[in-house]
């Protein structure tokens, strides 16, 4: 998670917050809109288009 902070800063960080947890808990639609919500405030993290991708393969 520090890596995501260190790129995004504050901005997206509730956005990557909420897709992580609702992807552990099974929730894969409703993380990818969490991404995507975060993606759209910060669209060139790496980190961040990586779990985006990894997300969708489940």
């Amino acid at each position: 998670m520090s890596s995501v902070q260190g790129q995004q800063g504050d901005t997206g960080e509730p956005d990557v917050r909420r897709a992580e947890h609702l992807e552990q808990i099974g929730r894969t639609e409703d993380a990818l809109s969490a991404y995507r919500a975060a993606l759209a405030i910060d669209p060139k993290n790496a980190d961040l288009l990586r779990r985006f991708a990894h997300c969708q393969m489940r």
